[in-house]
């Protein structure tokens, strides 16, 4: 990659994270989306599918030690 090509990714991945960041939810939100950060904090079941490898990996993301659960997943 040539250093503009580097720079000009490294823009949209910093403006990406930020934009990201500034939208997640605070906390726990309505539906599915509750339903899934429970799930996610407990290992349990979700309604079918049950999306396992999303279960899995934001499982994973309860570690993490800032914020609420429902904020890491």
């Amino acid at each position: 990659m040539k250093r503009f090509e580097a720079g000009a990714a490294l823009l949209i991945f910093s403006v990406s994270l930020t934009l990201y960041l500034r939208t997640l939810a605070p906390s726990l939100l309505y539906g599915d989306s509750a339903e899934f950060q429970t799930i996610a904090f407990t290992l349990g079941l979700g309604h079918p599918t049950g999306y396992p490898v999303y279960i899995l990996l934001a499982k994973l993301f309860t570690f993490l030690p800032f914020g609420d659960i429902a904020y890491r997943v």
